[in-house]
Parts: C-alpha cells; structure tokens; sequence
C-alpha cells in the first residue's frame, strides 16, 4: 500500500470529490431542463388552444433529477470526508455499498425518464 502521507493520494480524493460535485451540478441542471421543458409544453399547448398529451408531463422527473443532484453532492461530500478522515488514520478501505446504492437509484431515475420519453413517442 502506498504511504498516506504521499500527497498523489490526497489529491486522488479532491479528484473524485470534484467528481462527485460535477455530476451533482450537472443532475441539478438536466432536472431545470426537464422542468423547463414541461412548462414549454403546457405553454405551447396553451397558445395553440389544444391540451397537452396526458403522459406528456416531467413537472415530477424533472424534481427527482434535482433532489438527486442535491443527494449526490451530499454524498459526495460525505464520503470525501470520511475518505480524508480514514486516509489520516490509515484505515482506509474503498465503500463500495454506497456506491452501488446510489447508482442503482441513479440507473432507476434514468430508465423511468427514458420510459416517459419512449411513451410520449407511442
């Protein structure tokens, strides 16, 4: 193992934090997009004097895209704290359990959006 006072492995860690931070800053932007996109839509609907296609609402997915941002930056700062922490002591061991929960969330939050848009196509 290598030595924890070498300073490649601190910034290792300020790597994937800022990992962490760019995902979570670009999960919060889609969902403005996607919400952005829902009121494009109902207004479009509106000028033109229709209504707009009953499953062709985001207003929720795009919310879930931006309460995920939000959880991927708290966790992304979680766990480089506890990483700096655990690195300090020299007890460090990569946590795979949380990753592995946070991408199936993040992977079910894709396909459901991905579901919604092949709807709107049908």
């Amino acid at each position: 193992m290598t030595d924890p006072a070498d300073p490649r492995i601190y910034l290792a860690a300020e790597r994937t934090f800022l990992a962490w931070i760019r995902t979570g800053i670009s999960l919060i932007a889609f969902g403005f997009v996607i919400e952005k996109f829902d009121f494009f839509l109902r207004r479009l609907a509106l000028l033109l004097h229709t209504h707009p296609p009953h499953h062709a609402h985001f207003s929720g997915l795009g919310l879930a895209f931006i309460f995920l941002g939000l959880i991927t930056l708290i966790v992304g700062g979680v766990s480089h704290l506890g990483t700096i922490r655990r690195l300090k002591e020299g007890s460090y061991r990569p946590r795979t359990g949380l990753l592995i929960i946070y991408g199936a969330v993040l992977l079910t939050t894709t396909l459901i959006l991905a579901i919604t848009i092949a709807g709107m196509r049908s």
